[in-house]
């Protein structure tokens, strides 16, 4: 199994991609080429790229809408949305599920499950010389979504450092389609150079602050940044600011670039009982994502992320990070039962039960997973087994190795998604 090339000799990087997300004149479809053909440098194979949206308020045989092929054959993305309609679905569901990663390939989704990577069909795959197919889902609020799909000439995995960048590239994508489907107003202009032009309304000092800061970050990202570490400049744009807006760039007449602020806040799928801030660290959390990248797209600090997943930890009376995680992501197979907290009705994880995935596994090691994601530190873990924490260690190791996980909440997802 390879791992995902870089195109070669090509000019491009990753901050044109959220560049053109965040230019939203015209139409959807529009967007929708612009944002691939930004991309398709970066990541095509040698059969281009296929944009298309995701709209899973529909039924699921209508989800895939609106491909946009960009140097691939119009018959292969035709032929995805013909297998896509033709599975099963529950199979139909399992590349744009919600706690699926944000980048991975068709095999990494079915090859654990199958024994081989069979998503676009033998058949397909030999007529277009397609082996497997690259997706970076970007979701919006209510189930709505684009997605880039990269067909591959072989079976392909995402390393950790594409995984990072192009997850990254998706949250801006998922804000920049949120912003387009509502009608927000600037609350706050500044310039290109972070001076403070206009005020909507009132906006604390330390709101404008923080904004005044993330101006200049994209600033710096847009210029020698760019070209010295385009990933240093990927990271220092945010999304979302302070969890609340997007900074979206403006043309005046005279041809200046004004920088301004949409409104355009993230939504968590509940509890109630939760504050305003927890519950946009709650929507990050449900995905799986470690602080660093909560803080950095909600502009927050790490410490304040840290406290706020504390805080929901309290709340809703887990223990560990990982169940906390499965928890805020919903019901899954009959694996829960509702609980009543004050100012909020939750679900709460029931028994767990061994699943294919776990299958892989010695029974020591099943063991060591399940006591790991219910929270169990790899010191308890050991006093738990009766054994060192050197050993425990190395069975987690194993575990992660063969289930191609990276964390702990990774390993939850991982254990209830199979």
């Amino acid at each position: 199994m390879r791992r995902l090339p870089y195109a070669a000799g090509v000019r491009a990087d990753v901050v044109d991609v959220v560049e053109a997300g965040y230019r939203l004149e015209g139409d959807l479809a529009a967007w929708l080429a612009a944002v691939g053909a930004a991309a398709r440098p970066l990541l095509d194979d040698g059969l281009g790229l296929i944009a298309h949206v995701v709209d899973r308020r529909r039924p699921s045989s209508e989800w895939i809408e609106q491909p946009v092929a960009l140097g691939a054959d119009p018959a292969f993305a035709d032929a995805l949305v013909a297998v896509h309609r033709r599975r099963s679905g529950r199979t139909r569901a399992l590349p744009y599920a919600d706690r699926a990663a944000a980048v991975q390939t068709a095999s990494e989704v079915f090859a654990a499950r199958d024994g081989a990577p069979r998503e676009i069909g033998a058949r397909i795959a030999a007529s277009f010389g397609v082996a497997d197919v690259l997706r970076i889902k970007a979701w919006a609020d209510a189930g709505v979504g684009v997605v880039l799909a990269v067909p591959l000439r072989r079976i392909t995995q995402v390393d950790r450092v594409r995984m990072r960048r192009w997850s990254r590239v998706a949250a801006h994508l998922a804000a920049a389609l949120r912003l387009r489907r509502t009608l927000a107003q600037p609350e706050v202009v500044f310039t290109a150079a972070g001076r403070l032009c206009h005020v909507d309304r009132d906006v604390p000092a330390s709101s404008l602050e923080q904004l005044r800061a993330a101006v200049i970050a994209i600033d710096r990202a847009r210029g020698d940044q760019r070209r010295v570490d385009p990933d240093a400049g990927l990271w220092a744009w945010r999304e979302v600011v302070a969890g609340r807006w997007s900074l979206v760039d403006r043309f005046d007449r005279d041809g200046r670039r004004y920088v301004v602020a949409l409104h355009n806040p993230t939504h968590a799928p509940d509890p109630r009982c939760c504050t305003a801030q927890e519950r946009r660290v709650a929507t990050l959390v449900a995905q799986c994502l470690p602080n660093k990248i909560i803080a950095a797209e909600l502009g927050m600090a790490e410490g304040t992320v840290a406290a706020h997943v504390a805080s929901l930890r309290r709340k809703l009376g887990v223990r560990s990070r990982a169940v906390l995680a499965e928890l805020l992501a919903g019901p899954r197979d009959g694996r829960w039962a509702a609980l009543e907290l004050p100012g909020a009705a939750v679900r709460v994880l029931s028994e767990p039960r061994v699943r294919p995935a776990i299958d892989a596994l010695t029974p020591a090691e099943r063991e060591v997973a399940w006591l790991v994601i219910e929270g169990a530190s790899n010191a308890e873990v050991a006093r738990r087994r009766h054994t060192a924490i050197s050993t425990v260690e190395n069975q987690l190791r194993r575990i992660y190795a063969q289930l191609g996980v990276g964390s702990r909440a990774e390993l939850a997802r991982r254990l209830r998604d199979s």
